[in-house]
């Protein structure tokens, strides 16, 4: 995959000013950097009743997205093959009900049922041998449904769930994934997940969520279920907000405020800042202590950084990690004087379009010539 203009600048700045050996004899930038540290380790910490003057979530515009996901009718039908008896599905099916319980606070209405086996003609190596996304996929996948005779216009989705574990063939048809089929005027999607191995939960857990528009997240993250690999098992904020599963509260950072969000598996809910409208924002949850925060470009979502308030309290175009709008037009975010108070498990922090940049900035944007963006 090609690497972006901004995804160049942002490592050239890593290059300059943190991580070649020029940047590590660059005496200005560690006695900046040192100074930074100093100023965060040497801020007043926020006292209980000051925190209350901060504007949470539940108190500002409520946000709704249109991708929220309020009810869904799928059937799991365990799939064999000549060489191999179909699964039993309970534990496919009691996770994912727990799973979306858990991850949808009760926003989500699912109805999930077993239905009869279908063991194909077929052993288990010569599917595997079938290229996924093809003709071959949709002949197989439909020929199952068809045999299954499921009534389409009563389920909204099917999990077709394989005796085996995960192949290690990211080409074949039994590679995880989610996919649709059209059976006269309805759509229906499914996923293709194993019944089997380690990893086999969180699998189906990941492919069930592409299920509502979800797409895999880019940049590094370990925060959510759609990021890479399957772990964590449970799905971030940014996620849930755009399902409609936990409440979002809306802010515009052209008007200057003090916001604050509580722990997301506490309900603290997230906050959704403005950058370009409805078609861009950030997305900022608290989860273990750490402010994570997302970038929502049309339902598209990319982390952008973890803040924890000790040691990062900032996040503007030109910090490191940076943020900058793609939208045309889009406004400067800045995120400033973050504080974190582990004990009543709540973040406090600024909202603006505009601040007084830190000499650190002042200095990455002299090494850039322009404000780091992601």
């Amino acid at each position: 995959m090609g690497r972006t203009n901004s995804a160049v600048g942002a490592a050239l700045l890593a290059a300059v000013c943190f991580g070649s050996a020029g940047a590590q004899d660059d005496p200005q930038l560690e006695e900046l950097r040192k100074a930074e540290a100093k100023r965060i380790r040497e801020r007043e910490p926020l006292t209980r009743l000051e925190q209350e003057l901060y504007t949470r979530p539940a108190d500002l515009p409520r946000w709704a997205p249109s991708m929220r996901a309020e009810k869904i009718r799928a059937r799991v039908v365990p799939i064999g093959f000549r060489d191999r008896v179909p699964p039993g599905p309970a534990a496919a099916i009691k996770g994912l009900r727990e799973y979306i319980a858990r991850n949808s606070g009760g926003a989500l209405k699912l109805e999930l049922e077993e239905h009869e086996a279908i063991r194909l003609d077929r052993d288990l190596a010569e599917v595997l041998s079938l290229p996924k996304s093809s003709t071959h996929e949709a002949d197989l996948v439909g020929r199952i449904l068809r045999d299954a005779a499921i009534d389409v216009s009563k389920v909204d989705a099917v999990v077709l769930l394989y005796a085996g574990t995960r192949t290690r063939n990211r080409g074949s048809v039994l590679w995880p994934h989610q996919a649709s089929l059209r059976f006269g005027e309805k759509t229906v999607g499914y996923t293709l997940v194993p019944a089997e191995g380690d990893d086999a939960s969180a699998i189906q857990a990941h492919e069930f969520l592409h299920l509502f528009g979800l797409g895999d997240k880019t940049g590094s993250s370990k925060h959510c279920i759609l990021a890479f690999g399957y772990e964590p098992l449970e799905a971030c904020g940014a996620c849930r907000a755009l399902l409609g599963w936990t409440p979002v509260g809306n802010v515009n950072p052209a008007k200057p405020s003090k916001v604050s969000v509580g722990e997301l598996s506490e309900g603290g809910g997230v906050l959704r800042v403005e950058v370009s409208g409805d078609a861009e924002a950030l997305l900022i949850e608290l989860r273990e202590g750490m402010l994570l925060v997302w970038h929502d470009l049309r339902g598209q979502l990319e982390f952008v950084a973890a803040l924890d308030g000790k040691t990062s309290d900032r996040l503007s175009a030109h910090t490191m990690p940076g943020f900058r709008g793609k939208s045309r037009g889009a406004d400067l975010v800045f995120l400033t004087d973050l504080f974190v108070d582990a004990e009543a498990k709540r973040a406090c922090f600024r909202v603006s379009t505009r601040e007084e940049l830190t000499p650190l900035e002042k200095y990455n944007v002299s090494k850039t010539g322009r404000s780091l963006g992601r």
